[in-house]
């Protein structure tokens, strides 16, 4: 059985017996066939018995295969995150959430930039908690050689133009800071500007478009009077008011 060893940050593979390798961004990695995933599962019987022996369990994110086994209170048993991750690539259920068997699925056809985000930061974090396996050949990610698919490099093109409007969106915050906010039931909910640095700023909810045509709002202050569609000020806000409100109280019941 291949044994698996982290060299200066990078993982590669020690064969004690006759394995198939592929190079990829990880070094040179062990091609995992969706039949030997899937049979790396455990459903939890008998592992009340001392005796009895606790089967491996691998789950993929992303084409990349991790032994979770030192997970087992999440991946084993018939609870959601076992039913949903271990055996299988699940990239869908990690970037959207949706534990439905149509969301348990490597499928990322229509996910959003951020789902795709999302699918990553819990590859990263498999990468960082768990022990790499190897990539899943075959699958939506690899071929059977253990080469990238087509679909792998678009999510990694995706996900190139979700950094640069994260960076450009960061950028703006440190331009244009968030409005403070504030809600209640009593009172309802008010949005306002401090102007800590003796700047007066103003409160607008400003929309900004992603490359995918999804729209983001966020209360942004500016420190100029602007009202565009772009930087809106909000209904019934004076357009020089540092504070406005957004919503109103809850009824109170009779």
């Amino acid at each position: 059985m291949a044994m698996l060893a982290m060299t200066m940050g990078a993982m590669t593979t020690t064969t004690t017996t006759t394995t198939t390798t592929t190079t990829t961004t990880r070094g040179r990695a062990r091609l995992v066939h969706p039949t030997t995933l899937s049979t790396k599962t455990d459903d939890g019987d008998g592992g009340w018995r001392p005796w009895a022996r606790r089967r491996r369990i691998w789950l993929s994110v992303l084409g990349e295969a991790f032994d979770v086994s030192a997970g087992r209170t999440y991946y084993a048993g018939d609870g959601a995150y076992a039913t949903c991750f271990a055996g299988r690539d699940a990239t869908r259920a990690f970037g959207t959430g949706d534990f439905s068997e149509s969301g348990c699925v490597e499928d990322v056809r229509g996910m959003t930039l951020g789902e795709l985000a999302g699918a990553r930061h819990w590859r990263d974090f498999m990468r960082d908690k768990y022990r790499f396996v190897g990539v899943v050949a075959g699958g939506a990610f690899y071929d059977e050689r253990g080469e990238e698919t087509a679909v792998l490099r678009e999510v990694r093109e995706k996900l190139e133009t979700y950094d640069r409007e994260e960076a450009r969106a960061k950028e703006r915050v440190r331009m244009f800071p968030d409005c403070s906010s504030s809600w209640t039931a009593e009172t309802g909910g008010f949005v306002w500007c401090d102007g800590d640095d003796g700047v007066a700023r103003y409160p607008r909810n400003e929309t900004t478009p992603s490359s995918s045509g999804e729209i983001s709002a966020r209360c942004a202050c500016f420190p100029d009077l602007a009202d565009t569609s772009a930087r809106s000020k909000y209904a019934g806000c004076a357009l020089t008011a540092s504070r406005c409100r957004v919503s109103p109280p809850e009824p109170t019941s009779s």
